[in-house]
């Protein structure tokens, strides 16, 4: 069983009441947890996550160090974390030894998953702060004790190897005849999601949709997406018309530039939308916390599903096409390419291939 949650909102509010209702275990890996001031959403988060722990609930965390860097500058609140039997680990990408690494500066956990009593699996790309409250988003709950079972093996076996000073190592767990746990980690070997998600388009028979607040393809993917066109394949990409990221959204529109020339169709969205799935033919989809850009599929840590369960594909195709009716579809003369000046057509070029 699953349900789409398609804001920032709805998912919070929905993790919240799963969170104070667990029983034995609550496992939470997240890039951004911030806001904790009275009443705002980081509060509620650690409020509940606390209580639970006091309760006598396993309660473990993973965090990035960068990502959520206001909760791990804040000593005071981590030590009565700790002491509420609360246990958090932070991916720390800067080792003094590799402090002036211009890579290692890049890396991330970005991965998001929410683990509930070993029996309620959430996956998706939602983050946790106030500056978020209003975006579009896409988080997936499944209460489906096969799942719940191979992504909970799978936090334990990041937090064994992130304790052990060792590297994430991305997975590519087979769940089902339907259902695959994808990851993309930095090093050669490691980008399972990557991979298949280029293998997925290279047999594409009809059409390939991506939805994606930042595209900034790395040149395989490039080559692929250039291919499908070639042949006639309809390549759709909806993206916010604005995102949070500037520079970005810069590098964006420069491949827009060149690619709505062999046929690309883009359609901006009037409002942010974090959501990262990539459909195809109507009958596969991957959706989690990867982003369809040179970070998320060459560097960062990141964690996906793929399915094909008729089900999941239909109600996520659905989703899609709410968010694609609110869309305006645009033409070479009318990207935002064109409002950019020089300076930020530079910058554009520059960061395509690191942001």
């Amino acid at each position: 069983m699953h349900k789409i949650y398609t804001t920032a909102k709805s998912t919070w509010e929905s993790q919240l009441h799963d969170i104070l209702h667990a029983t034995n275990s609550i496992y939470f890996e997240q890039y951004i947890i911030e806001s904790f001031g009275d009443g705002e959403i980081g509060t509620q988060f650690i409020e509940a996550l606390t209580k639970k722990a006091k309760e006598g609930v396993e309660v473990r965390m993973i965090l990035d160090f960068q990502g959520s860097m206001s909760l791990f500058k804040d000593f005071e609140l981590n030590s009565k974390l700790k002491d509420a039997g609360l246990l958090i680990t932070y991916y720390k990408t800067l080792p003094a030894s590799k402090a002036f690494s211009p890579i290692r500066l890049m890396l991330r956990d970005h991965r998001k998953l929410l683990l509930i009593d070993h029996t309620i699996t959430w996956i998706g790309g939602v983050v946790i702060g106030e500056r978020f409250r209003d975006w579009d988003d896409l988080m997936v709950r499944f209460d489906d004790l096969k799942i719940a079972d191979y992504c909970n093996r799978e936090f334990r076996r990041q937090i064994i190897r992130i304790e052990n000073s060792k590297l994430i190592l991305a997975p590519l767990d087979v769940i089902n005849s339907e259902t695959t746990l994808v990851g993309n980690s930095p090093g050669l070997g490691n980008k399972f999601c990557y991979e298949k998600m280029c293998h997925q388009m290279l047999v594409a028979e009809k059409i390939i949709t991506i939805v994606t607040p930042y595209f900034s393809p790395p040149l395989k993917l490039q080559r692929v997406i250039r291919r499908k066109l070639s042949e006639g394949i309809s390549v759709k990409v909806l993206v916010p018309k604005a995102t949070d990221n500037k520079i970005a959204d810069w590098a964006r529109e420069i491949f827009f530039s060149e690619m709505i020339k062999e046929g690309m169709k883009i359609k901006y969205l009037p409002k942010m939308n974090h959501a990262k799935i990539v459909m195809i033919d109507g009958n596969w989809c991957t959706f989690g916390s990867t982003n369809i850009d040179t970070l998320s599929l060459l560097m960062n840590h990141e964690l996906n599903l793929i399915s094909t369960n008729k089900d999941l594909v239909c109600d996520m195709g659905n989703e899609i096409d709410k968010w694609e009716n609110e869309s305006r579809e645009v033409t070479y003369q009318t990207l935002v390419f064109h409002e950019l000046n020089f300076f930020q057509k530079v910058i554009g070029r520059l960061a395509r291939y690191f942001v």
